[in-house]
């Protein structure tokens, strides 16, 4: 058991800087030793980190984290201050000036929905990445460019289980109907389904030998916002971040799987190194 600095709007952030991107993070912290530690992380890795005052309420977030020996892991999310972020709390000109917003569920559903409204406004796109799971506004689909759901966030988000490909591609339509033109399902192991006004189609992950999951998804979601930034279409783009969530998952705990550049270019060492 061992603890270490998280969260998934953190992972993401750290994800997204050491893949070349310039990162402005909006966060909400307690005063706590939690709290500085976070700061003195984002310090280090480059972050830009928007003032918002620190909680005098509520400590800082935190989750508990489970794997089992194939990797796969079962996550329990204490928000802690989290729940007092507000949209307001980002200065106006943060959002609009960048290429995309990546935004996820840990704090209230009108965070993203009034960030997004900026972003929206300001031709940015948007990602969300509905985690932790919970059923959404009408408005939030509409909001987002893309959603990036995993198999049972899709199935929170459809209202029925997704146990065949066929109950998947009603799950991704249903989210497409509710106003949400684009939508990738992270697969796990698998890879990655992604539909579009442009088509639909599945991205295969590297055969790797998993160690820990706990923070792929971040990882992937990163890669994900990074290579739209750059330019890619949306398929070349889920190729990009399959490979990061991928190479996450060939280590142990999060902070160490969030791959820089140069490591995931060197795909022949960690995919051989894994596969042995």
């Amino acid at each position: 058991m061992f603890a270490e600095p998280g969260g998934k709007g953190s992972n993401q952030a750290i994800a997204a800087a050491r893949l070349g991107a310039r990162v402005t993070l909006l966060v909400k912290l307690g005063r706590d030793v939690a709290g500085d530690e976070a700061i003195a992380l984002f310090e280090r890795e480059g972050l830009t980190l928007v003032d918002s005052e620190r909680s005098l309420r509520a400590s800082t977030g935190a989750a508990f984290i489970m794997s089992d020996e194939e990797g796969e892991n079962l996550i329990a999310v204490a928000p802690g201050a989290n729940s007092e972020l507000s949209s307001s709390d980002a200065p106006e000109g943060i959002v609009e000036a960048g290429d995309v917003l990546l935004c996820q569920l840990e704090c209230p559903e009108e965070v993203f929905i009034g960030l997004a409204q900026r972003a929206q406004a300001s031709g940015v796109l948007t990602i969300l990445n509905p985690a932790p799971a919970r059923e959404l506004s009408r408005y939030a689909y509409q909001l987002a460019t893309i959603i990036t759901p995993n198999e049972s966030e899709l199935e929170v988000l459809a209202g029925h289980p997704i146990g065949s490909e066929q109950e998947m591609r009603a799950a991704v339509d249903l989210i497409h109907d509710r106003g949400t033109h684009n939508v990738v399902v992270t697969l796990g192991a698998r890879g990655s389904f992604w539909s579009s006004e442009m088509g639909s189609g599945y991205v295969k992950a590297p055969k790797v030998r998993a160690i820990d999951t706990t923070g792929a998804g971040d990882a992937f979601n990163a890669g994900l916002a990074v290579a739209l930034a750059t330019g890619l279409t949306l398929p070349d783009a889920v190729s990009r971040a399959v490979l990061s969530g991928s190479y996450c998952a060939t280590r142990r705990g999060v902070i160490d799987g969030l791959a820089r550049v140069e490591q995931l270019d060197r795909e022949d060492q960690w995919f051989e190194a894994t596969d042995s």
